[in-house]
Formats: structure tokens, sequence, C-alpha cells
């Protein structure tokens, strides 16, 4: 996406970032539509409906709440590609497989689960390498502006 910005659209506006997002959300959007009815699962979602424990209304505004979240985090993902960098970020992005599961269980009362905890076992090492090679990277920064004022 970083290379789609750079060298292909070469337009640097957050217009641009909102419709970059806004075409590859449509896209993913009429394919799982079409997918929903291709196999019938669209038949399913009203019984799903009736087996949510919280009533029709909770189930509906969990829909609409998790697909307006997707988009936020789309959005800001594409927004941190343009303005830093795709390596911050995918630092973000691996930064969220720890924070969320752990939300999760404060706020919601959610189960630890293998998958979770390997989420996050994987995802704490690297970030710490990210950090480490961005201080390392900063220590070089500082010793060459030494050296030049020497």
């Amino acid at each position: 996406m970083q290379f789609s910005f750079e060298k292909i659209i070469k337009r640097e506006t957050f217009a641009m970032v909102l419709e970059m997002q806004i075409y590859t959300s449509l896209v993913a959007s009429c394919v799982s539509v079409i997918g929903l009815f291709a196999n019938g699962e669209w038949k399913m979602l009203r019984m799903e409906m009736e087996e949510f424990h919280k009533g029709h209304v909770s189930y509906v505004l969990t829909l609409v709440g998790t697909a307006v979240s997707w988009q936020l985090g789309s959005v800001s993902a594409v927004a941190l590609i343009f303005l830093v960098s795709s390596l911050f970020s995918n630092l973000i992005g691996t930064l969220s497989l720890i924070v969320t599961p752990l939300a999760a269980l404060v706020v919601f009362d959610d189960k630890l689960t293998v998958a979770k905890i390997a989420a996050i076992t994987f995802a704490i090492p690297g970030v710490a390498f990210y950090m480490y090679k961005n201080y390392l990277d900063g220590l070089k920064v500082e010793r060459a502006s030494e050296s030049l004022a020497d």
C-alpha cells in the first residue's frame, strides 16, 4: 500500500486515503455478500439472531459496532501507512494482538484461550524487537551527529 501511495497514485491527501479504503471495503463487502448468498448461509441469520442471548437489538448493534470498528481500524491503518510507514502500521497492528485479548479479558470477562495466548506470546517479541531496533537507530543518529559536531 505504501508503494502504491509513493509510486502509482502520487497524490498525498487524506481524501486519497479514504478513497483507497472505500474501494477496498466495497470490493470486500460485495464478495462477502455474494458468498453469504451463494452458500445459503443467509438463511441461518434469523436463527443466529434468535439464539443470541442478549436479544435481537443487541445482535444488530453488535454487528453494526463490529463493522464500524473494522472500518475505523482499517482507515487508521491506511492513514498510518500514508503518514508514517507501512512498518509502523504493522507494529500498531501487532500491538493490538497484545492489547485486544487483554482488554476483552478485563472488559467482557472473556476466556483466555490457547490461540489468544499464542498471539500474545508471538506479538510481544515482535513489538520489543521493533522498539529495540528503533532505539539502536536513534543511537546511531545521535553518534553520527556528535561526530559531526566534533
